[in-house]
């Protein structure tokens, strides 16, 4: 079982324990970002790459199936407007441009 630091025991249910865990932490977050001075969004990318790469484990996903879902995370979030993950690689030089001519 787990305990928060004001002596009260978590639940034990996987949706207790996330929601639990995440109150535990919620406040090493909010110093972590004050010092990084982070925006929301970079905290709310943190959560989700670590909640993927937790499922890792749990899932037993490879990496690269890690970094798709990511990527597909990152594209629906910027939909309105920011440019796809993708793209970036057009203008990083030759090998980038390469690279998107042999995946399409």
């Amino acid at each position: 079982m787990l305990k928060r630091q004001d002596g009260k025991t978590l639940g034990l249910t996987k949706v207790d324990c996330n929601r639990n865990l995440m109150q535990m932490l919620d406040h090493r977050v909010d110093a972590a970002d004050r010092r990084l001075e982070a925006t929301a969004d970079r905290r709310h990318m943190s959560v989700v790459a670590h909640n993927l790469a937790a499922s890792t484990y749990r899932l037993s996903l490879s990496e690269s199936d890690v970094f798709r879902r990511l990527e597909d995370h990152l594209v629906t979030l910027n939909a309105a407007g920011t440019r796809r993950l993708e793209d970036r690689h057009e203008t990083s030089g030759a090998s980038g441009t390469r690279h998107l001519e042999a995946r399409r």
